[in-house]
């Protein structure tokens, strides 16, 4: 057991994460970077960025409706509708040209 984020990584081959004495998630590590499923997990394996999201559908289009009003279109159907926060790693994101579809706008 240790506490060293960086010790856990190199040695282990899954990882449990503990929130006051609760298991949140155990799982590889490349599981727990990419597909945490809280925000405990997902912000204690690096620095990430969470979107709070509504799910629907727009023209027969799975959809991710933004707090800031933008409109994201899925690459997918999703499974079901609702409130849903969204992990983006920042090595994930690429800029785009302005006036680029499908993107988010930004500021720098």
């Amino acid at each position: 057991m240790t506490h060293d984020q960086e010790e856990a990584l190199s040695l282990s081959d899954r990882i449990v994460h503990l929130n006051a004495g609760n298991i949140e998630q155990a799982a590889a590590r490349s599981e727990l970077y990419a597909r945490p499923r809280t925000r405990f997990a997902a912000s204690f394996m690096g620095s990430t960025n969470l979107l709070e999201i509504q799910l629907g559908q727009d023209a027969g289009v799975g959809i991710a409706l933004l707090k800031s009003g933008q409109v994201i279109a899925l690459a997918e159907q999703a499974a079901s509708r609702g409130p849903r926060t969204v992990m983006v790693r920042q090595e994930d994101i690429r800029l785009l040209p302005s006036g680029a579809n499908n993107g988010l706008t930004g500021t720098s």
